[in-house]
């Protein structure tokens, strides 16, 4: 490997932007840290889940099955493949830290508790936290990689160094696709793609630059330092017909073209997709070859696949496998581009840059977004509170009105009476149906029959003297409801008309309703017990007791026991008498009005900390201006 500089144009671009503070200092001193090193070419197979990508690297570098390979989604975890100076193969894993596990424990995201639930599965994870560059053998590769494997749930990243020619000076990636649950994996993929200088988009024979792999582009590539791209159609050994394979690479291209006509064809995504070259391979086809090549046993899958190839292409030989799937064509690109190195890490530089730049505008234009929907909120906050303090400062007249009418003492009054009315009708039917000869018979001084319909006289007036202090129990009950109903009724109308926040529709509300339930508790019931010194003895027994019961228990004395509702219902009487109930609206509609002007900050601060954000707004949009003016000033440096 050797080292590019950065070219004097690169260099201008850098010193202007920094001249002009644009760029991140950080980010400046990685920059110029890596024009001074070595480094490696980078490349990246990236595309959809089951896109065949581990599959293709299999083919593409080891000739085997190293990576572990389905019709299932398998690669778990972002996987970098090197040059290994040494005659072995050399393969490491990063794990999880103690973050990162915080992370997906916070998530309600279904699959990432799935991912959680596996990794505390594993019997030593807490001991594995953190754990970076543990050896493992090849053996235990896929426990460490597949989606199903032992300990991939906790597993970061994997390092296989590897001793091939084919990656001397090179780095390869193999992605997971970018819907991993798993942030800070996905995460990590993202940073390896962006630092890789070519791409292999991985299509399968159904995918034509669909809107998954539009979205990874625009997410991705916009920002990375990437200068070519290779799109490769995977899979065609399940086609039916070898005619479909022109006509997949056909629809693959209308879709690049859709994107190119849509993004415009000077933008960096748009060029690198018509730069692009598309070749269909068959990784299956070309490992099967191999594998026959070495006499080894082919499993049932690979059998079948192979009656099928034999039959769709007319083959027979391991070599016409290997030379059918299209590995070969497609490394030979691969190893053309590789020879280039230079010239695409160089070309990194600019890319790079861009990238940053865009980045900015990208981050400039959310805080400016973030402080304007600040300022309109605290713009509108001052008048949205003063609004309410009036709303609220008219709630008195408005309950004052309400309760003026004595619509409430009116409702509860009915009530009372009708109440009243039902207890009467409960104490005739109840004597008419108890004051019968059948249950009071006629009894002389030598007989029991005046002493039994004594003691059932004296029952029955206790049992209508309970069932009379249960009615009004259950009759407080509905008194008090009625109460809080009209309460509620008659505060909403109001309140809701108002505007005012939920919060402080609640806080009045229930302010004045446990008032009236202060009100309402203070409502006592009592029933005076009424007994014979003894039995009667003037016959007819039944009308004697049925007299005795009347003359007691009359309509007058019944509806005196609802006397205290009444007196309760006038508490709720709006007057000139200042009553329990008008002093406390008065002093909820206080406080509420107090707890709102609390609210309202001192407007000096707040018109000064309006000015601050209108200042950072101002201030943004400037930087975004300067850096639009150097893309566009240097554009042919950054279109090399």
């Amino acid at each position: 490997m050797n080292i590019c500089p950065l070219s004097p144009e690169v260099k201008l671009v850098l010193d202007e932007c920094r001249l002009k503070g644009l760029l991140n200092e950080d980010f400046v001193t990685n920059f110029l840290r890596r024009a001074n090193t070595e480094l490696p070419l980078k490349i990246a197979l990236i595309g959809k889940m089951k896109a065949g990508k581990s599959s293709l690297i299999n083919a593409l570098i080891f000739q085997n099955e190293v990576l572990a390979a389905d019709v299932k989604p398998l690669t778990a975890v972002l996987t970098k493949i090197s040059y290994n100076e040494e005659e072995q193969t050399s393969i490491t894993v990063n794990f999880f830290n103690e973050q990162d596990i915080r992370d997906m424990e916070q998530s309600s995201d279904e699959a990432i508790q799935e991912q959680l639930t596996r990794l505390k599965n594993i019997t030593d994870w807490k001991q594995q936290l953190g754990t970076v560059d543990k050896e493992i053998s090849l053996e235990e590769l896929k426990e460490y990689t597949v989606a199903g494997g032992q300990y991939s749930p906790i597993v970061k990243e994997v390092n296989i160094k590897y001793h091939h020619d084919a990656l001397r000076g090179l780095c390869i990636y193999d992605t997971p696709g970018f819907n991993d649950p798993v942030r800070s994996r996905v995460e990590a993929t993202k940073v390896a793609v962006s630092t890789c200088q070519i791409l292999i988009f991985a299509h399968d024979t159904t995918s034509h630059y669909d809107i998954v792999e539009k979205n990874m582009l625009l997410s991705q590539v916009a920002f990375a330092q990437t200068s070519k791209m290779v799109d490769v159609i995977t899979k065609v050994d399940t086609c039916n017909d070898i005619d479909e394979w022109d006509n997949i690479i056909e629809y693959l291209n209308q879709g690049k073209q859709s994107i190119i006509q849509e993004l415009g064809e000077q933008n960096h995504i748009a060029k690198l997709l018509s730069d692009s070259q598309i070749y269909y391979v068959s990784a299956l086809m070309g490992l099967i070859g191999y594998k026959r090549q070495r006499s080894e046993v082919l499993n049932d899958f690979e059998k079948m696949v192979s009656i099928h190839i034999c039959q769709l292409l007319d083959i027979s030989e391991p070599s016409e496998f290997i030379l059918n799937s299209n590995i070969a064509t497609l490394c030979d690109h691969i190893n053309n581009l590789a020879n280039q190195k230079e010239k695409f890490i160089a070309s990194s530089f600019p890319n790079e840059l861009r990238g940053e730049l865009l980045k900015s505008i990208q981050d400039l234009q959310r805080k400016i977004s973030a402080d304007e929907s600040l300022k309109n909120t605290l713009c509108s906050s001052v008048d949205i509170i003063k609004q309410e303090i009036h709303n609220v400062q008219e709630i008195r007249d408005m309950l004052m009105s309400k309760f003026k009418s004595n619509k409430l003492y009116s409702e509860l009054c009915s009530m009372i009476n009708a109440k009243g009315d039902s207890l009467i009708i409960q104490r005739d039917t109840l004597s008419k149906r108890e004051f019968t000869t059948e249950n009071y018979p006629e009894g002389s001084i030598f007989n029991s029959e005046r002493n039994n319909n004594y003691s059932r006289y004296t029952k029955f007036v206790k049992n209508f003297t309970t069932d009379l202090r249960l009615n009004l129990i259950d009759f407080k009950s509905n008194f008090a409801t009625c109460v809080r109903e009209y309460i509620r009724t008659a505060l909403n109308e109001i309140l809701v008309s108002l505007k005012l926040s939920l919060n402080d529709i609640n806080y009045y509300t229930e302010t004045i309703i446990n008032c009236c339930d202060q009100i309402i508790s203070e409502i006592t019931i009592s029933i005076p017990s009424h007994t014979l010194s003894g039995p009667i003895w003037d016959n007819p027994q039944d009308a004697e007791y049925s007299n005795d019961f009347d003359e007691y228990f009359t309509d007058s004395r019944i509806r005196d026991l609802l006397y205290v509702f009444k007196t309760s219902a006038k508490s709720f009487i709006w007057n000139d008498e200042v009553s329990k109930f008008q002093m406390q609206i008065f002093d909820a509609t206080e406080n509420l009005s107090n707890k709102l002007k609390g609210a309202i900050e001192d407007p000096t601060e707040k018109m000064k900390e309006l000015e601050d954000i209108s200042s950072r707004i101002d201030i943004n949009k400037k930087r975004i201006a300067a850096i639009e003016q150097i893309i566009e000033k240097y554009g042919s440096i950054f279109n090399m």
